[in-house]
């Protein structure tokens, strides 16, 4: 949503619901005990019925959903089948769109009319609060320079409270999340130590998930040890903040391009047995909106892949079920018909093997579904499958621990830097 509001010009406007949980009309018979402080002189055997959602009941948050998405849709909105979240009205001159978190509406507009109209349909229902332009989501820091058709998201402040939380604020910063060349057993001589190392790498999850791509090979690989961690997995995840610390704002970067046309470009890769306990491979791929980054994974696989080819294919067709999804989602939003996405991978003979039409060989036979998805996909048109050098391959920053110049360089590729 934001690469397309770079590209489109498109405002965005943030709106509260003020005790949304309340509006909620239930379908439920619920009684309730009179609360302490409210209770009726002489009729203290009595309970309440409920005809609204309170607060702590299980079905509030459905309850008030559906009375969001009743509003929307008498304003004109309309759900998209692959993000029942998302809402759309389109109009002869622009579009109007609709992110909905909770209580948290995230309005994608050209039109004032539109907002205000919004504004009305809501305010008589319920009661709203706006925010102006967005400037928080979800605890990313939202910065735009319209002057020069750049949008930023950032968790710097975020970044920072999770160094003074664990008393690292003033730590020596470091170039790169993770040493190269780490290994799985070069960490299991450590000492066991009572440490919150679950609570440091679910805080950095939530990180790597949102702004921080760059840290998300490091997180992923480190939380397998969430319950037999050693001292060294803890100094490890350490340096994930000594990393935070020497880079607190860098974050994704949204521009705009000359001629924005909703085009889909995915890169793929993988490190064939990185892990020298059980040999699995690790898997990572992102995707691009207009030149501008919307997705990504870095994720261990769960089989021990025989070949360099069988691991790539199998990070390929990961690849390919995010593309089919990011496919239908953005054609849903606007409209625009399914697209024929390139897919940059380094592998050579993975490419090869979805482009063949021969039958599968003994070396091949044995993952044959996952090629049969690429294979299809190839002749479907659903897909391109490309090479590209590894050097300039920006999804090799998710499958391992990479040297300060190349880690520098794949970050450049992702459009993350200081902002």
């Amino acid at each position: 949503m934001f690469s397309v509001a770079v590209n489109y010009d498109l405002k965005i406007a943030h709106l509260d619901i003020k005790t949304a949980f309340l509006h909620g009309d239930l379908k439920e018979v619920v009684y309730m005990s009179q609360p302490d402080g409210f209770t009726m002189a002489g009729s203290e055997g009595l309970v309440c019925r409920l005809h609204k959602a309170v607060y702590g009941l299980k079905q509030a948050a459905r309850s008030w959903n559906q009375k969001a998405d009743k509003i929307l849709k008498e304003e004109g909105f309309r759900n998209v089948p692959d993000e029942p979240c998302v809402y759309i009205k389109p109009s002869e001159e622009t579009v109007t769109i609709i992110a909905l978190y909770v209580d948290d509406f995230y309005l994608f507009y050209r039109n004032e009319k539109e907002k205000s109209d919004l504004l009305s349909a809501l305010g008589a229902v319920v009661k709203v609060k706006d925010l102006g332009d967005a400037k928080n989501c979800l605890g990313m820091r939202v910065e735009r320079d319209w002057k020069n058709g750049i949008l930023t998201l950032h968790q710097e402040e975020y970044s920072n409270s999770i160094q003074k939380r664990f008393n690292m604020e003033n730590c020596r910063g470091k170039n790169t999340p993770m040493e190269i060349g780490v290994k799985m057993f070069d960490y299991e001589m450590g000492h066991p130590v009572t440490a919150p190392y679950q609570h440091l790498i679910g805080s950095l999850l939530y990180l790597s998930t949102n702004t921080r791509p760059d840290i998300s090979y490091t997180v992923s690989f480190l939380s397998q040890f969430n319950s037999i961690y050693t001292s060294t997995h803890w100094d490890l995840a350490k340096r994930v903040l000594n990393y935070l610390r020497q880079t607190p704002r860098r974050g994704l970067l949204f521009e705009k391009c000359k001629n924005p046309s909703l085009s889909l470009v995915g890169y793929s890769d993988a490190d064939w047995a990185g892990n020298p306990t059980d040999y699995k491979s690790y898997t990572g791929f992102c995707f691009t909106l207009d030149r501008n980054l919307i997705s990504w994974e870095s994720r261990k696989q769960r089989v021990a892949a025989q070949s360099t080819a069988e691991s790539e294919s199998i990070a390929l067709t990961e690849a390919v079920k995010e593309s089919i999804f990011l496919n239908e989602f953005v054609n849903n939003l606007f409209e625009c018909g399914t697209q024929k996405i390139n897919i940059f991978s380094d592998s050579e003979s993975a490419i090869k093997l979805a482009n063949s039409q021969n039958y599968f060989k003994a070396r091949s036979k044995h993952f044959g579904c996952r090629i049969q998805l690429l294979r299809d996909c190839v002749q479907n048109d659903t897909i391109c499958l490309t090479h590209i050098p590894s050097i300039a391959n920006p999804a090799d920053i998710f499958t391992k621990g990479l040297a300060r110049p190349n880690h520098e360089k794949c970050c450049k590729y992702l459009k993350m830097s200081e902002v």
